[in-house]
């Protein structure tokens, strides 16, 4: 789908949308799941949080400066 769309965009917007491209990545204690996600700053840093279908919250610190593999500091459910 997003090779598709890039098509239509400008080069600068179509290389952020490259997965080739992940600055950050979280991999997902649970598979096979609606999961939503949004970026947000608590605290004053930037984190990742994921909601997922079965009332779950997950939050990720981001390192803002290196990126790689972001570290799950707190789970609610």
């Amino acid at each position: 789908m997003f090779s598709a769309a890039s098509s239509y965009l400008p080069a600068q917007v179509s290389g952020v949308m490259s997965q080739e491209r992940a600055f950050a990545t979280v991999r997902l204690l649970v598979a096979g799941q609606r999961n939503v996600c949004t970026l947000a700053m608590i605290q004053k840093l930037p984190r990742l949080l994921v909601a997922s279908s079965d009332g779950q919250l997950f939050i990720y610190n981001i390192d803002p400066q290196e990126g790689g593999e972001c570290v799950l500091v707190q789970k609610h459910r």
